[in-house]
């Protein structure tokens, strides 16, 4: 496919006052050379008299490669304007659609031109999202030999090296003549191909990455898409078949999609788009080595920006995560340092998986958003949810105190109404720690609206929640809500603290809600010290109330260890009436609360205290015996009161067994001997138990250790052990051991 255009009368002298437009098209998977053979025109400043254009037509709707979004880019390039007598060079277009413009003016005039056109696959293409096609798709690919090479370098400020995403999104190519061999999902491209094929090459490495024929295909049409840091090159070769015997084979070839994964950039958040997200360059897909990516994220004057990590998963390095890391800062930095502290607002540095449940939010209408990776080892990389949302001195969130009177909260209102993109978070707390919190729902006129793929409470657009406690360690109160079927609704707390949490999406606003709130006396909740000796607690509600007009109760119990120890409890009475399974509303909850680094038994987690899941039963499913890895158990109970039935609960407490200890004998003992078991014998010890005894005997007297039962679980990489005593004795046993010591002097 060829032609040539010429200037009116060439090679003689064009007229004056003309304007001609050839418009070149070529077919899908081609894009358009023209080349001058000849050029005369009038010379002038900016070639503002007579002069020759070229535009080009980008045109390309896809599937983006990682599926996210669909995009669809229609825009027509002008090209600077030409004119003298030098030849230009050739022009390559990256579209099939060209549109040649040749004006004149009223003066002097020149020879003109002549130019030829050709259609060739293969190009390069520098916008930020694309298409490529073979030849004519949909439609059949040209039996014949040829080879498209395409060079996909989108153009970055700087010079900065591109990551580009590309997806394989059809694929229909020549079947060998020999019988096809099996293919997984891992090894799409692996197989030497010898008939037509698609080849997929990282440039800056010179490194073949995929390579997709009908062999290694088969009946499959699409592939996972690839991230490649710099260049693409995209090759299609093509070999003439005399089986198929027509000028076009019998198949459409291919189709794939790419798109520029963002390292860093500006993002502004304003009143029509409150929402963003931040990834990290072609996520879920492993990011590359030697990154930094850093995003300048404004709001509006008036708002702050909360974040939340939705996916986390980087190279873990508990050394202060220097390896590959996400940095978050309170307003605009520049300047960056290896050491985390070393950072003025630095609102945290995170890797591995450990990132925060709970929001981030910045104090001003800016934040900087780092992502660092080293040479070493990449995982999936982050995505981060931005919004733009009012703060406290808005009337969004704050620290709010509870008092014996009546205070009411509102969320912010604007002419009436809430404000679209809230987070707002309020901590209410009391002031003497006796005293717990009440509040009541006196309006409740919020977007009540559901997602339509769900329509469960969680689902609602704009919803209120209250959390028992610090809301990223703490159970609900009220779960995340929408509407009540009757108003006034009234909450209690178990503490002295909870966080209330209000958010609203980015349409429809309403009056919103009134929640009047105070601090009234604890009735239930205790604070009990355990003992080597065993003691008891027990707690059952009281019928006050119909079955039509509940009261709802929250109570917290404490059990801790002045020495430090792991605590153990046993419950012996267990009734919490429910109708539902799940345990929504009546229920209780045990939880290992304390601090790791104030646990100085060899029991205790030696792990950083993370939140941790609590253990929820209701009905009549009594807890097992649970064994606590710091020295604070918090059991929170919630119950309706009423007058058809009671909650109740029975518990034994005390320290962990006495395993770990030391045992001294006196100077001038004769005769001494004593019983040692491991945990919990003759029963199974628990997993990840350590018990470690230590008996001292003056220096003059030998200790005799005789084992009467000795069961543990045996295999490699046992840590201790006795002469003629094997097995490991670290994970979980079918039975424990038992043996008596003996003192003796020599």
């Amino acid at each position: 496919m060829t032609g040539v255009i010429e200037s009116p009368h060439y090679p003689k002298d064009y007229p004056n006052n003309v304007q001609c437009i050839w418009d070149i098209i070529v077919p899908v998977g081609y894009q358009v050379k023209l080349t001058y053979e000849k050029f005369d025109l009038q010379l002038s400043d900016k070639c503002e008299k007579d002069f020759v254009q070229i535009s080009q037509e980008h045109q390309s709707r896809a599937l983006a490669p990682l599926e996210d979004y669909y995009f669809y880019f229609e825009h027509e390039e002008t090209l600077n304007l030409t004119c003298g007598s030098q030849i230009p060079p050739p022009f390559i277009a990256e579209s099939n659609r060209i549109r040649l413009n040749f004006t004149t003016d009223d003066s002097l005039t020149g020879k003109g031109f002549k130019s030829t056109w050709k259609a060739e696959c293969g190009g390069t293409l520098s916008l930020t999202h694309g298409v490529i096609t073979s030849p004519h798709y949909p439609k059949y690919y040209p039996n014949a030999d040829f080879e498209c090479k395409y060079l996909i370098y989108p153009a970055l400020p700087n010079f900065a090296e591109p990551i580009i995403i590309l997806k394989l999104l059809d694929f229909d190519m020549s079947t060998p003549s020999f019988p096809w061999r099996s293919v997984t999902a891992e090894s799409y491209g692996k197989f030497e191909c010898i008939r037509d094929y698609l080849e997929i090459i990282d440039v800056s490495r010179n490194k073949t990455v995929a390579k997709y024929c009908q062999e290694n295909m088969q009946s499959t049409t699409t592939a996972p898409p690839i991230s490649i840091k710099g260049g693409i090159g995209v090759r299609f070769v093509g070999n003439q078949s005399y089986f198929e015997g027509n000028e076009m084979k019998r198949h459409r070839g291919f189709k794939l999609s790419y798109a520029l994964a963002d390292c860093g950039g500006e993002i502004h958040l304003t009143q029509e788009q409150l929402s963003g997200t931040i990834t990290s360059p072609g996520f879920p897909l492993p990011y590359h080595n030697n990154l930094d990516c850093i995003w300048n994220i404004t709001a509006p004057d008036d708002r702050i920006i909360s974040a939340k990590f939705t996916n986390v998963e980087t190279e873990l390095n508990f050394d202060q995560c220097n390896f590959d890391f996400v940095e978050l800062y309170d307003g605009i930095l520049t300047n960056f340092t290896t050491t985390p502290n070393d950072t003025k607002g630095l609102m945290g540095r995170y890797c591995g998986e450990d990132t925060p449940t709970d929001y981030l939010i910045t104090t001003t209408p800016n934040m900087t958003i780092r992502f660092h990776s080293d040479h070493s080892s990449s995982k999936s990389g982050f995505k981060l949810v931005l919004t733009a949302t009012l703060g406290p001195k808005g009337g969004c969130g704050g620290n709010l105190i509870a008092t014996e009177e009546v205070q009411t909260l509102t969320p912010p209102l604007v002419n009436g109404k809430y404000a679209n993109g809230l987070r707002c978070l309020w901590n209410i707390k009391t002031k003497d720690p006796k005293y717990i919190i009440e509040m009541k729902f006196t309006k409740m006129n919020i977007e009540n609206r559901r997602r339509a793929e769900d329509s469960s409470v969680t689902s609602c657009y704009d919803f209120v929640a209250i959390y028992d406690g610090p809301r990223a360690m703490s159970s609900f109160i009220l779960q995340p809500t929408c509407q009540f079927p009757d108003l006034p609704v009234v909450f209690q707390s178990s503490y002295r603290t909870v966080d209330f949490y209000f958010e609203s999406d980015i349409a429809d606003g309403f009056d919103g809600f009134n929640v009047e709130y105070q601090a009234i006396e604890d009735k239930c909740g205790a604070t009990l010290q355990a003992s080597a000796a065993s003691s008891d607690y027990a707690y059952e509600s009281s019928k006050e109330l119909t079955r039509t007009n509940q009261k709802h109760q929250r109570c917290r119990v404490f059990i801790y260890s002045k020495e430090g120890q792991p605590l153990e409890i046993q419950f012996t009475q267990f009734n919490f009436p429910s109708t539902d399974p799940t345990c929504p509303e009546e229920f209780l909850e045990i939880r290992d609360v304390g601090n790791t680094a104030e646990c100085t038994h060899p029991a205790c987690s030696t792990k950083p205290k993370t939140p941790s899941t609590n253990l929820r039963f209701c009905r009549k499913n009594m807890p097992t015996r649970f064994v606590s890895q710091t020295s604070v158990i918090q059991i929170t109970l919630s119950v309706l009161l009423q007058s058809q039935y009671v909650s109740s609960f029975g518990v034994s407490y005390k320290l962990l067994d006495q395993c770990n200890r030391t045992v001294t004998f006196e100077p001038g003992s004769h005769f001494a001997s004593g019983r040692l078991t491991s945990p919990n014998y003759p029963n199974s010890y628990d997993n990840n138990a350590t018990c470690i005894t230590s008996i001292l005997a003056p220096e003059d007297y030998q200790i005799l250790i005789v084992f009467k039962e000795f069961r543990v679980e045996r295999g490699e990489g046992f840590r201790h052990r006795f002469p003629g005593i094997g097995g490991r004795g670290i994970m979980e046993i079918k039975k424990n051991f038992e043996f008596s010591h003996r003192i003796e002097s020599e």
